[in-house]
């Protein structure tokens, strides 16, 4: 590390409350799970809010990502709702997202503000489920100026900001937590372990 990024020994700390409050056992695949994904997109600073208090934009509960000034001397920061293991993933998507140089956060700041305008909670995306298919990701039209008309996300790789961190990088990082949390049931309750395999199996075996 460069010697101006200071050390992260608050950031450290303020995940391994979370990890506590989360109920993640230390030591366990899970725990170093989490602590790679961290340290692999610059260590960001985690925030927790009561699960009843105001968070983005006022709203209780809607966990949200501050990008630094900073960066990299000073850390981005994921503010979630206390020991939610979900918003952790939700918001370092966001992290994964941004841990680029400098002209690319700012671009990527630029272009997520003009989509909020031009699309306001659409700029997610959404999916389409039709019976007999795979899912489709859709989001919204930059040249439709906010129009309901979407493309399809496979057909072009220009996708909005919050599209991309939420339904593009996020499952990749609830996969690698899963596995985690799988490999640790096996080990210390394999009959538990055994019995959701099957179950998953049998509730899933029309769609193989």
């Amino acid at each position: 590390m460069p010697e101006q990024v200071h050390s992260r020994i608050n950031e450290l700390m303020s995940l391994h409350e979370f990890m506590a409050d989360a109920n993640i056992k230390s030591g366990s695949k899970t725990a170093k799970t989490i602590m790679n994904i961290w340290a692999e997109n610059q260590m960001p600073y985690v925030v927790q809010y009561p699960k009843d208090a105001p968070m983005h934009g006022g709203q209780v509960g809607r966990a949200f990502y501050n990008t630094s000034s900073n960066f990299p001397v000073h850390p981005d920061t994921l503010n979630i709702k206390e020991g939610s293991i979900s918003d952790w993933i939700a918001e370092m998507s966001h992290a994964v997202q941004y841990n680029k140089p400098r002209t690319v956060r700012d671009s990527l700041d630029v272009i997520g503000g003009k989509q909020n305008r031009m699309h306001g909670e659409w700029r997610y995306g959404t999916k389409s489920v039709k019976e007999g298919k795979e899912d489709k990701l859709f989001y919204p039209s930059e040249e439709l100026l906010g129009a309901l008309l979407p493309y399809i996300a496979e057909e072009n790789p220009d996708v909005p900001v919050e599209f991309e961190a939420h339904m593009l990088i996020e499952p990749l990082l609830e996969e690698r937590y899963y596995k985690a949390v799988n490999e640790d049931l096996a080990k210390e309750n394999p009959i538990d372990a055994k019995a959701i395999e099957l179950l998953k199996k049998y509730l899933f075996k029309d769609k193989n």
